[in-house]
C-alpha cells in the first residue's frame, strides 16, 4: 500500500499496546485532481487547478485501531510563503478563510467530522496572469493520536494553483506595476464579429501577450494540457452554459468537440506559443456562414474559454468578452473563390512534446489548415523500434480506439490515455493535402508502485504487502518495484523505522546497517535491481526473525518503506518542487507458540475422563486469551483442525458423521473441540480403539482479503508438503505463514491424548435409524405370512387323507343314518385270569403251539383268506381292496 513521507513514522504505538495507526487511501497512479474530486490524505504528492465556484473534498481515513481517538490539523503554506500555518480541522464548523491578504485566498469547512471529510474552496484572487504558474498553495494534513503524542502522521503535499488570472482583465509586469489587458486582443474581438480575412491563408494576433508570456513560464506538463481560445455563441445565452453543438470554437482544443467543431479545426490553428490564430479563409468563412444562416440568430455572443484537456477536467472556465451583440452589428460572409489547398502555419514541420501518464487524456491536434472541409487527414505512429502503424478512424463512430489511442472521426485529432506507456512514444505524423507535420513524443510516467496498463487486463502491483507477520525463527523475502518512463533520475531505497522500546516511544528512521545493528547480526539483506531502465526493484530478505529481547522490550516489530524520489529537474516538469512516492508495510513480530501458549485444561486423555461407550468423550484445546487478543488486534487468522494418528479427523468419515461426533472451532476464542457421542455402533468403537493419538494443529494465516503478490514465505525447510492433505497443510496454503505442525520435534510438542474406549456398544431401538426399523418391520410381516401359509397347507393335506364319508357315499352307504341306529355297548373285560406282571418280561416270547399262532396261520395266503370271517358290522376294510373277488365277497357278507 502506498504511504507517504513522514507518514511512515506514523504508526505503531508502543509495542505492548500494538495500536498500529496509518492513513488509509486508494492506490492510484493519478497525480492531477479535478474539481469536485476527493483528495485522499496519505496519497503521494498531487496537484489541483481550482476555480472559486468549484470545490475539492478532503478526506482523512485511518486504519488500525478503530476505537483510537485522534485530532487532525490542516497545515498550509500561502503562495510565495516559506512557512506553514495551521488550521484545527475539528473546529471548522463553517468556512474559515485563510491567506486573505496574499495572492491565493481559500476557505475550509467541515462536511462530516465522523467520516473525516472537509470542503476546500478557492476565493477570488488578486493574482496577475504573469505569476499564475509561479504561485501555488501547499497543503498537508497532520494527525495526532490521542494519548500518544509521539505518534504523528504527516501526509504528502497537495499543490494548488488558480488559473483565474488568465481569464481576468488584469496582469502584472515583471517590475510589479499593474496593467490592464484583455484575454483576447481587440483585433481578435473585431475579427470574431466580422471575420474579415485579407487573404486565403492568414493569421490574427489572438491572445493577449501577457497570457502568452505566462504560458511560456508554465511547466511542460501544463503546456501540453492547457487549452485556450474563444467561442461564438449563436444563441447568445450565458457564456457559462453554452452548448458546443450550437456554437463555433476558435480554440487549440476542447474535450467536448463534436464533429462540426472537429471539422472547424481543419480551417484554423491557435498557436499558444505565439498567440496567433492561423486560418484558411474560404473554409473558415463557409463554416461560420453556414452555421449563422442555419440558425438566423438575432444576437451573437463572444466568450473566452480556458480549460485543461481530458475527460475529468480539473479546470474549465468560460468568461464573457462581448455578449448579445445585435445581428446588425455582425457580418459573416462567404469567400467568393474556393482554393482547395493546405498550409503549414509558421513553416514549422516538427515539434517535441511530452505526454504525461497518469494525467488524464492529452490531445494532439494536427496544425495543418485546409480550405476544403472534406480534406482527408491521416495520422501514423512510428514507434522507437521503427514499427509503423496507421491510426485510422471509423466513419460511424465519433472516436475510434487504436492501440490504446483515441482517434477523432475527422482524423485530425488524437488523444493519449492516462495509462500511456513507453510503447506509445515515438513519431506521430499527420498528413493533409500535400503537407506533413511531425510530433516527436516522449511518454513521461512519474514513479509509481502500481499502474494499470492500457492494454492489460488488470493492474500491475509493485507495492509492498500492507502487513507482514514475522514469526520468531522463520524466514521470508519481499520486494517492491517502482515503474516510470523517461525520468532522468530515480532513486529507490528501503527505509526502516525502529520498534519502540520500553524506555522510549520515539520512532527513528534507520538505514540498513543501523537497523541490523539493533539485532547484532545481518538479519535483513537488500538487493536493488536496475536491470530495466523503467523500473527499480528492491528485494528485502529476512534470513531468520530474531527473538524478542525481554530486558528492553524490543522485538522485530517495525515499519519498512520503499521510497522512490526523482531529481529536481524531473519534479519541475510537472510543476512540483519535489516528487516522492512510497510503499510501506507494517511488520508484526510474533513469538513462536509453545505449549504455554495454549489452554490445555480440557485436553484430558481417556484415562482421565473415563471415555466409555455410554458417556462418549470430549477433547478441547484453545489458544490462551492473551494470545488470541494479540492475534485479533493485528489481523492474524487462525485455522485449526485435529489429526487422529496421521489422518485428518475430518477425513475419517466413519467417525466424522452426524450422531457419532462433532468437531467445532470457535474463531472468537480460537477453541478447537472434538466431542464423541455415546457409541452404539461396533464399527465406530473398533475405529476409535485402534487409534492411539489425537493431535491439534493450529495454522496461522494472512486474512483472505490481503494481497501477497510480492511476499514469499520460506516454508520448504519444514519438509515437502503433504499433497493429499490439500490446503490443510500449511506448506500448501499460500496464506499460511506458520503452523504448529512444523514443530513436532522442536519447541512445540504435539498435544497427545490417548483414546482407549472401554465397554461394548449398547444397542438401543430408539437409536436405530429409520432404515433399520423399516427392515425389521418387513422381516416380521414376512414371518407372519410364512406361518399362515404353513398352517393352510397342513390343514388341506389332513382333510384329503381322512375324508371317509365321501368314500362311503360313493359305495351307496349312508354313514350318518347308520350312526343314528347303532347303540352304544359297554365294554366288559373277559373273565379269564389276567397275566401277572411277575410272569412277563421284555425277553419273554410267545409259544409256537399257542392258540395265537393258530389264528395267525389263517393269514398265510391272501388267496385263501375268507374275508367274511373277519368282517364286522360297520367295518369298511373289505371295501378298500383292489381285488374284484375280495370286493364281491365283502359285499355279499354285508348283505
Amino acid at each position: 500500500m502506498l504511504s507517504l513521507g513522514c507518514v511512515l513514522v506514523l504508526c505503531l504505538a508502543a509495542a505492548a499496546a500494538e495500536d498500529k495507526v496509518r492513513f488509509n487511501f486508494s492506490q492510484t497512479g493519478k497525480i492531477l485532481l479535478s474539481w469536485d474530486e476527493v483528495w485522499e490524505v496519505g496519497s503521494p504528492n498531487m496537484m489541483a487547478f481550482l476555480m472559486p465556484d468549484k470545490s475539492l473534498k478532503i478526506k482523512i481515513a485511518l486504519e488500525g485501531r478503530a476505537d483510537i481517538g485522534h485530532s487532525a490539523v490542516l497545515k498550509y503554506k500561502c503562495a510565495n510563503s516559506a512557512t506553514f500555518n495551521t488550521i484545527d480541522l475539528s473546529s471548522v464548523t463553517r468556512h474559515q478563510e485563510r491567506c486573505e491578504s496574499t495572492q491565493i485566498p481559500f476557505s475550509v469547512r467541515i462536511i462530516d467530522a465522523k467520516e473525516g471529510s472537509y470542503e476546500f474552496k478557492l476565493l477570488d484572487t488578486p493574482l496577475g496572469s504573469y505569476d499564475v504558474f509561479n504561485s501555488k498553495l501547499e497543503l498537508l494534513v497532520e494527525v495526532l493520536v490521542a494519548g500518544q503524542p509521539e505518534v504523528k502522521l504527516v501526509s504528502n503535499s497537495l499543490f494548488v494553483w488558480s488559473l483565474e488570472p488568465l481569464g481576468k482583465y488584469r496582469s502584472k509586469t515583471s517590475s510589479g506595476s499593474s496593467i490592464s489587458t484583455r484575454f483576447l486582443t481587440p483585433d481578435a474581438v473585431s475579427f470574431l464579429k466580422n471575420l474579415k480575412m485579407e487573404s486565403n491563408f492568414g493569421f490574427k494576433e489572438f491572445l493577449d501577450p501577457s497570457v502568452v508570456n505566462a504560458l511560456r513560464n508554465a511547466p511542460p506538463f501544463l503546456r501540453a494540457k492547457i487549452n485556450m481560445g474563444a467561442v461564438l455563441n449563436f444563441d447568445a445565452g450565458s457564456c457559462e452554459n453554452y452548448q458546443v453543438s450550437r456554437a463555433a470554437l476558435f480554440v487549440n482544443y476542447h474535450s467536448k468537440l463534436d464533429d462540426k467543431a472537429q471539422n472547424l479545426l481543419k480551417h484554423i490553428h491557435l498557436n499558444l506559443a505565439t498567440g496567433r490564430l492561423h486560418y484558411a479563409a474560404y473554409g473558415l468563412s463557409a463554416s461560420i456562414f453556414n452555421s449563422f444562416e442555419g440558425r438566423s440568430p438575432t444576437q451573437v455572443g463572444i466568450c473566452a474559454t480556458l480549460s485543461f484537456s481530458g475527460q475529468g477536467q480539473p479546470y474549465d472556465r468560460t468568461f464573457s468578452v462581448e455578449q448579445k451583440i445585435p445581428r446588425d452589428k455582425v457580418m459573416y460572409t462567404k469567400q467568393g473563390v474556393n482554393a482547395p489547398d493546405c498550409s503549414l502555419p509558421d513553416n514549422v514541420n516538427e515539434e517535441p512534446i511530452s505526454i504525461f501518464s497518469g494525467m488524464d487524456h492529452t490531445p494532439l491536434v494536427c496544425p495543418i489548415i485546409c480550405s476544403d472541409p472534406l480534406t482527408v487527414y491521416k495520422f501514423t505512429h512510428t514507434s522507437k523500434d521503427h514499427r509503423r502503424k496507421a491510426l485510422t478512424p471509423m466513419s460511424t463512430k465519433d472516436w475510434t480506439e487504436v492501440d490504446g489511442i483515441r482517434v477523432s472521426k475527422t482524423g485530425n485529432i488524437i488523444e493519449f490515455p492516462p495509462t500511456a506507456q513507453n510503447r506509445h512514444a515515438g513519431q506521430y505524423m499527420c498528413e493533409a493535402g500535400n503537407k506533413k507535420f511531425t510530433f516527436n513524443a516522449d511518454v513521461v510516467s512519474m514513479p509509481q508502485f502500481s499502474y494499470k496498463p492500457s492494454d492489460g487486463p488488470s493492474e500491475v502491483s509493485g507495492s509492498l504487502p500492507a502487513v507482514i507477520y514475522a514469526m520468531e525463527g522463520e524466514s521470508m523475502s519481499y520486494n517492491c518495484s517502482t515503474y516510470f518512463n523517461n525520468v532522468a533520475q530515480v532513486t529507490a531505497e528501503p527505509v526502516f523505522y525502529s520498534p519502540a522500546v520500553r524506555e522510549s516511544a520515539d520512532w527513528k528512521e534507520l538505514r540498513m546497517s543501523e537497523f541490523n545493528s539493533l539485532f547484532g547480526s545481518r538479519t535483513v539483506s537488500v538487493d536493488t535491481l536496475t536491470s530495466l531502465t523503467d523500473r527499480r526493484t528492491i528485494n528485502i530478505t529476512v534470513s531468520r526473525v530474531p527473538p524478542g529481547d525481554s530486558s528492553t522490550g524490543r522485538d522485530f516489530t517495525h515499519r519498512v518503506i520503499c521510497r522512490a524520489t526523482v531529481g529536481k529537474a524531473d519534479a519541475e516538469k510537472i510543476g512540483m518542487p519535489k516528487y516522492v512516492v512510497e510503499s510501506g508495510s507494517s511488520v508484526f513480530f510474533l513469538h513462536r507458540p509453545t505449549p504455554a501458549s495454549f489452554d490445555l485444561s480440557r485436553a484430558r486423555n481417556c484415562s482421565e475422563q473415563r471415555c466409555s461407550t455410554a458417556s462418549g468423550a470430549e477433547f478441547s484445546v484453545a489458544l490462551k486469551p492473551e494470545v488470541t487478543a494479540k492475534l485479533k488486534a493485528i489481523g492474524v487468522e487462525v485455522m485449526a483442525m485435529f489429526k487422529i494418528d496421521d489422518v485428518y479427523l475430518k477425513d475419517l468419515n466413519i467417525i466424522n458423521q452426524k450422531g457419532v461426533s462433532e468437531i467445532t472451532f470457535e474463531r472468537d476464542t480460537n477453541r478447537l473441540t472434538f466431542k464423541v457421542h455415546p457409541i452404539t455402533d461396533d464399527k465406530v468403537l473398533v475405529e476409535l480403539q485402534k487409534r492411539k493419538t489425537l493431535t491439534p494443529v493450529f495454522n496461522f494465516r494472512y486474512p483472505s482479503r490481503v494481497s501477497l503478490v510480492n511476499l514469499q514465505l520460506h516454508k520448504d525447510r519444514h519438509g515437502s508438503r503433504d499433497v493429499a492433505a490439500g490446503d490443510k497443510d500449511c506448506r500448501a496454503d499460500r496464506m499460511c505463514f506458520y503452523s504448529t505442525d512444523f514443530d513436532v520435534a522442536s519447541s512445540l510438542r504435539p498435544i497427545v491424548m490417548g483414546i482407549d474406549f472401554q465397554g461394548k456398544p449398547v444397542l438401543e431401538v430408539a437409536s436405530a435409524g429409520p432404515g433399520i426399523l423399516v427392515a425389521i418391520l418387513i422381516a416380521f410381516l414376512l414371518l407372519l405370512l410364512i406361518a399362515a401359509l404353513l398352517v393352510f397347507l397342513l390343514r388341506r393335506d389332513s382333510g384329503q387323507t381322512y375324508m371317509l364319508d365321501e368314500k362311503e357315499r360313493q359305495q351307496g352307504n349312508h354313514p350318518d343314518l347308520e350312526a343314528k341306529e347303532e347303540q352304544f355297548k359297554e365294554y366288559q373285560r373277559p373273565e379269564e385270569g389276567g397275566l401277572k406282571a411277575s410272569r412277563l418280561s421284555l425277553s419273554s416270547s410267545i409259544s409256537a403251539a399257542s392258540k395265537d399262532d393258530q389264528e395267525l396261520d389263517e393269514y398265510g395266503n391272501d388267496d385263501d383268506i375268507d374275508v367274511g370271517r373277519f368282517a364286522e358290522d360297520g367295518s369298511f376294510i373289505g371295501g378298500y381292496t383292489t381285488d374284484p373277488k375280495k370286493r364281491e365277497a365283502f359285499n355279499a357278507h354285508r348283505v
